[in-house]
């Protein structure tokens, strides 16, 4: 979602819709729930806000009206609300009538699917359910624990003969306890998805980025949970990146043009029937960062790297262009992540797989 900006000359305001609970929500609601809604003040947005305070009313809601600030955008967070904690829900309505937030949109003709939305904030906090949360359940205190505890840099290669290998091998923190879902425990014993002789190297990538991306390889993925003993948990389940697993790589803290300039340089390109892995080995080593690919996802969809050819006419392309060309033309998705340390790299995998990362960390950055 593009952050909301004021433009010269033009007055927006705030819908702020203060959760009102029935009777029955005030005995289990734990946490009261504050919603913004930002809208504009045409006849249009006026209309729209009207028959939205009608649903909200169904849902014994009350819109409360203020101006906006510069800036604003759609977003979840922790608030304090009358002596309690609380969560602050900012969406912003759209030109048909709809409001989004984070990622989700609803109508005001059907307005239940936000009601039930809203419940589970009250009942689990501003992050949601832990299976759905995108930091899993864990407090901001215990998220940067386990972000420090992933943070340290893979020295050896990763044993892919099978799962648990993997894991052994990447000598994760004794303050973790590793554990199978009873979907994935069958997979335990099973070889890394193989693309022809593409192997899979690791070795300078932070614990907790290269544990995802090694999981990846068999199908698998994890979530870092609380455990009651004091440590935590690492729950290995089947999955890729819309299951909402561990991230594989981190949207950077700033502009990736920033931190990698040289992806906006242009380069001549001349390519006929060019392997498409040594073409992302290029770009790659043109980019000064190292490359990893999502085997399993990609086998699933036919798409064996080792095997596609890329072809095109010569011409002078800057490698972000040529980045986004390519994974047209194979309809897989490249792009250019971080890992816990702030080391970046390219990961190759499934168009899907690169929008459901980029839905579900939206708003996530690990700290810096």
């Amino acid at each position: 979602m593009k952050p909301f900006r004021f433009h010269h000359l033009s007055i927006f305001l705030l819908v702020t819709v203060c959760a009102v609970p029935s009777a029955a929500q005030q005995r289990t609601a734990k946490f009261p729930v504050q919603i913004e809604v930002l809208t504009q003040p045409s006849p249009n947005f006026k209309l729209h806000s009207l028959k939205w305070a009608e649903a909200f009313q169904k849902l014994s809601r009350s819109p409360v009206f203020r101006t906006g600030r510069n800036g604003e955008t759609t977003k979840v967070e922790e608030t304090e609300f009358r002596g309690r904690t609380g969560v602050k829900v900012i969406g912003i309505m759209n030109r048909d009538g709809s409001i989004s937030f984070t990622g989700r949109t609803f109508i005001s003709e059907r307005p239940e699917p936000l009601e039930a939305w809203l419940e589970r904030f009250e009942e689990f906090g501003a992050k949601g359910p832990p299976d759905e949360s995108p930091t899993w359940g864990l407090s901001d205190d215990q998220f940067k624990v386990v972000l420090n505890l992933l943070a340290p840099t893979v020295t050896d290669p990763v044993d892919l003969s099978n799962p648990v290998a993997a894991i052994e091998s990447l000598q994760l923190s004794k303050q973790f306890t590793v554990v199978f879902t009873e979907q994935a425990k069958p997979r335990r014993v099973l070889p890394a998805a193989k693309m022809g002789t593409i192997g899979l190297n690791c070795k300078g990538l932070s614990k907790g980025t290269a544990l995802a991306v090694t999981l990846a390889q068999f199908g698998l993925g994890f979530r870092p949970l609380e455990n009651p003993d004091g440590v935590f948990l690492i729950e290995v389940g089947v999955g890729n990146e819309s299951d909402n697993q561990y991230p594989i790589g981190w949207k950077p803290n700033v502009p990736i043009f920033n931190v990698i300039p040289a992806i906006g340089k242009t380069i001549p390109v001349d390519l006929e029937n060019g392997d498409l892995d040594a073409i992302i080995q290029l770009m790659a080593q043109k980019l000064e960062v190292p490359y990893c690919y999502a085997a399993y996802p990609l086998l699933i969809e036919g798409k064996d790297i080792s095997k596609l050819k890329y072809s095109r006419k010569p011409d002078k392309l800057s490698i972000e262009r040529l980045m986004r060309i390519v994974g047209q033309a194979h309809d897989i998705g490249l792009s250019l992540r971080t890992d816990e340390a702030g080391s970046v790299f390219l990961w190759v995998t499934t168009d899907a797989n690169v929008d459901a990362w980029q839905q579900r960390f939206a708003h996530i950055r690990p700290a810096p």
